[in-house]
């Protein structure tokens, strides 16, 4: 069965390359598109499953879109607190 990322886990996983990056400009666009993931009124992958673009999500440019898609393609493991998703 196929796993899809929920918003909430795909606002984790932005939140986690923000802290990653050393460009300031980059983590702050991919810390505020983590907070706005908690507001978008569809889910990010079954807006790509529609065959629409994640830019259509508000705080989503094309380079955190192409970072997104990637995610949801293949869905990372991540761990949130000390539950494993």
């Amino acid at each position: 069965m196929e796993r899809l990322l929920s918003n909430g886990q795909i606002a984790e996983l932005l939140a986690l390359e923000a802290e990653g990056t050393t460009e300031p400009m980059r983590g702050k666009a991919l810390r505020k598109a983590s907070r706005l993931a908690f507001l978008w009124p569809i889910e990010a992958a079954e807006l790509l499953r529609q065959n629409r673009s994640l830019t259509e999500l508000q705080g989503i440019g094309p380079h955190i879109s192409k970072l997104m898609e990637g995610w949801i393609e293949k869905a990372p493991e991540i761990q949130i607190g000390r539950a494993h998703v």
